[in-house]
């Protein structure tokens, strides 16, 4: 049986999460590219994004967390991706110490959502990278407060063994699912509807912002079936 949310978790899942978040590439992309994509994709209403950087170190990814925040502000809330191990410890620390909007786990260990959960304060959102409805409901069961889903098409930014999930995989993901979950791979301003009326709470996104050159009116566009 599925124990009831506490007090605290409910608040944070209950918070106004975005409709629309991005994922950096720095290691494919470069740094200044990342950094004047949100910075210009925020004036279209990006309001979220997740510092992921898997093989940087930590001084790294903190250089880079400040330099989003200088250009961006507050009105961007930075989340750092994290998995188990040492350097998951560190990126918990360091989510704590800049005092982020939260953290990402990366897909796989559900268990280290518990980890994260308990290493933050209450409000502190935790999402977490799932492939399937099983995948996604451990992830809720042990304290998210939302979840990717992926692919549901074929992603632009990276080749993918999986198999997209298509609207209808969505579709049927978010009926089961009591949490929200956002649509990840293959998005664009072409298929942005058809995610949202699946039941989707909203977009993630790496190259339709960050390889654009109008990121502003691509994040525009992507908010669009929300406004």
């Amino acid at each position: 049986m599925r124990r009831p949310l506490s007090p605290s978790l409910s608040q944070a899942r209950s918070r106004a999460l975005p409709r629309l978040y991005a994922i950096t590439d720095v290691e494919r992309l470069g740094a200044d590219r990342v950094v004047g994509a949100l910075a210009a994709a925020v004036d279209g209403g990006l309001a979220m994004v997740v510092v992921r950087e898997p093989a940087a170190p930590i001084e790294t990814v903190d250089e880079l967390i400040a330099r989003i925040v200088a250009a961006c502000g507050q009105e961007l809330a930075v989340l750092v991706a994290c998995r188990g191990g040492a350097s998951g410890s560190a990126r918990l620390e360091l989510a704590s110490r800049r005092s982020l909007a939260g953290v990402h786990v990366g897909g796989g260990d559900p268990s280290f959502v518990r980890v994260a959960r308990n290493a933050l304060a209450p409000a502190t959102l935790v999402g977490y990278s799932a492939h399937s409805v099983d995948d996604a409901r451990r992830a809720f069961d042990a304290g998210a407060t939302h979840v990717s889903l992926s692919p549901v098409f074929s992603p632009l930014s990276k080749r993918s063994d999986l198999a997209p999930l298509g609207v209808d995989g969505l579709r049927d993901a978010c009926r089961r699912l009591d949490g929200p979950v956002f649509a990840l791979g293959g998005i664009a301003s072409g298929n942005v509807a058809s995610v949202r009326d699946a039941g989707a709470h909203g977009v993630a996104t790496i190259a339709a912002l960050l390889e654009s050159d109008d990121p502003c009116a691509v994040a525009r566009a992507l908010l669009v079936p929300w406004t």
